[in-house]
């Protein structure tokens, strides 16, 4: 019994109505007006400011290290899929945006590699050991 507040997808909805099989499903997901690495390349050039070399900076985890686990790590970062404060709240995973590290601010990508005040420290800190 399906309720009236649910919203379906029209992906999910092609799925079920599918007389031809798998066919359909490969279409949807293979649907060329929906392109997320196109989305996240024009989310980081407007964010940073810059112009970069995409083809590059999307192989790299693959020529920087051969750990899957950092690989992941990397894409997630460049597709701006990681699981930050801000994305689990959108996805009513979490209750709250704010920081993990107590500072009060929006958990973004940006916020725990750049901005949050602790791991700025964290860099100064970094730089000094290394230089």
């Amino acid at each position: 019994m399906r309720e009236k507040n649910v919203r379906v997808l029209p992906s999910v909805l092609i799925f079920f109505k599918s007389q031809i099989g798998s066919k359909d499903i490969y279409n949807t997901f293979n649907d060329k007006k929906s392109n997320p690495k196109q989305k996240c390349e024009q989310k980081w050039s407007l964010i940073l400011n810059a112009n970069f070399n995409w083809k590059n900076i999307h192989v790299l985890p693959f020529y920087i290290t051969t750990n899957s686990k950092l690989q992941w790590f990397q894409y997630r970062i460049i597709h701006r899929i990681l699981g930050t404060n801000e994305l689990l709240l959108k996805i009513k995973i979490k209750d709250t945006n704010i920081c993990s590290f107590g500072c009060g601010g929006v958990e973004t990508i940006e916020h725990i590699f750049w901005t949050c005040p602790y791991i700025s420290k964290l860099w100064e800190d970094l730089d000094s050991w290394i230089f």
